[in-house]
């Protein structure tokens, strides 16, 4: 039961989070068209979870894989992905 109702606590606090992170977005003056964090309906900590463990992909990986990994990353990474 308890478990239940922090789920429904984090999924109002996410959303919160996304809708701050728009609005950040109009006062920077991004397009509107800028990346909804909430597109793929991923919970904030499913996406750092997935981060995460690129991360660690990165730093096992050789020079070569760490080129491929780097190319579907932002273009503010550094990696030149199409993002």
């Amino acid at each position: 039961m308890f478990r239940s109702a922090v789920f429904s606590i984090r999924v109002k606090v996410d959303e919160v989070y996304r809708k701050l992170h728009h609005l950040c977005d109009v006062l920077e003056g991004l397009p509107q068209v800028s990346h909804d964090p909430s597109v793929h309906k991923l919970r904030i900590s499913e996406s750092n979870e997935l981060l995460d463990g690129l991360k660690r992909l990165f730093d096992n990986s050789n020079t070569d894989e760490q080129i491929r990994l780097m190319t579907i990353a932002p273009n503010t990474w550094g990696g030149g992905g199409e993002h």
